[in-house]
Parts: C-alpha cells; structure tokens; sequence
C-alpha cells in the first residue's frame, strides 16, 4: 500500500492507525474481557508467540489509565504471561504490571551488567554488576529494634574488658562483628554492618565513661592523701 516495490508481503508506505475493538481473543484473553484490538506475531501459523494491544479495560473502570500492552498468548513458546511489557498512557513503563507508579516499575528482579558473566544471587530485587555510584544514599530500617540505642538500656550486658580481649586474641575480631572469612564469603549488610559498628561505638563510650568515673576517684583519693 503507497508503493510499487514492496520489500515483504504487506508493505505500507505511510501511516497505519488501529481502532477498536478486535472482538473476542483467539489465542487467550490478556485481561478479562474482549478488548482492544490485536497484533500477533509468530514463527508459525496457528500459534502466536507475542501479542500487542492497546489496553483500555481499566479506563471503564477508571481505577487505571490504559496503555499498551505486550503480552504472551497461552500455549506460546515458553509460558504465556500478561503485562510482560506495559507503556501506560502517562508514560510511565511497567514491568509484569499494569500499574507502574514511577518512570519505571519493575515487578519482579532486575538485573544491571552482562547476563552470561553474572549468576543473579537469590533473595534480592535489584542487582548491579562493577558497582553503583551517587550522590546520595538514603537507606532504611525495619524497625527501631534493628538500631544499636538498646546498648544503653539499663539490662544491657555489657562484656568485661578482659572478656573483650579473650575474645579479641581467640578469634582476631571484635565480638558480634563478622570476621574477613565471613565478609568475603557472603557480603555485608550495610544496615546490619552499620548498626553493629555503633554498638561498638556506644559500648566504647560506656567504656569510656567508667574509666572516667575511675580516673575521677582516684584523683580525689590522691587529693585526700594530700
């Protein structure tokens, strides 16, 4: 259409406008309902692989804005899925939703760097392969609890100085904190990391103190002798 030399079987030299509903699904319905018309592409003739359509289901509702949608046709290469892709309506992307409420919504894991050198560790959403540099790094705690402020709790088992340095020369590291071996063998958690240095740096302070009121004794002791 628009030219005399087509380079495939349909060759549009111009524009191509899609309208309207594509009535029932005939290869699974994405959403629920028939909806939006279709474009299905495939390697063969009875079994699309990926499917396209403009999602307008949820606009009816007016629960969420509509987009479009890249979804996989049940019994496709692989498994059939909704929303593998979806370019809402406000230009937000959503990943494995319809719903993405940032530039980019991810519903699921992410990975940053080459997929053949990185085996992708499990129990985490995001990971970055060399490294990630910012300006400015906000991280968050579960709760109160995981913080180190229950050192100065009055029930607080403060260890001994000598049991500090048993400790120190039978395992060449601080109590509660993890060793070299441990470090390089599974990571560190910042927030556990972080939270167990102020408990050293808040235990070093009781320890501080004590002295202090030590120092303090015996200097009025030495006054008295005076």
């Amino acid at each position: 259409m628009g030219t005399t030399t087509p380079q495939v079987r349909a060759h549009i030299n111009g524009d191509l406008f899609v309208t309207g509903s594509g009535g029932a699904y005939p290869f699974g319905n994405p959403v629920g309902i028939a909806g939006g018309s279709q474009i299905y592409l495939g390697d063969t003739d009875t079994q699309p692989q990926w499917a396209i359509e403009y999602d307008d289901a949820n606009i009816t509702t007016g629960s969420i804005a509509g987009g479009i949608n890249f979804w996989r046709p049940a019994g496709s290469f692989g498994t059939g899925g909704n929303y593998v892709l979806f370019l809402k309506n406000d230009s937000r992307v959503g990943i494995h939703t319809n719903n993405p409420t940032a530039d980019l919504t991810v519903n699921g894991n992410m990975l940053v760097g080459d997929p053949s050198a990185v085996n992708l560790p499990t129990g985490y959403k995001l990971f970055v392969q060399t490294g990630i540099l910012t300006e400015k790094l906000r991280v968050s705690v579960v709760n109160s609890a995981t913080w180190a402020d229950y050192v100065f709790d009055k029930n607080y088992k403060l260890k001994t100085i000598n049991e500090v340095e048993s400790f120190i020369i039978a395992n060449k590291h601080l109590p509660g904190v993890l060793s070299a071996s441990e470090v390089e063998k599974a990571g560190v958690d910042m927030i556990e990391m972080d939270s167990k240095l102020l408990e050293k740096i808040e235990e070093l302070t009781l320890y501080i103190i004590e002295q202090n009121k030590r120092i303090e004794l015996l200097e009025k002791k030495l006054q008295s002798v005076k």
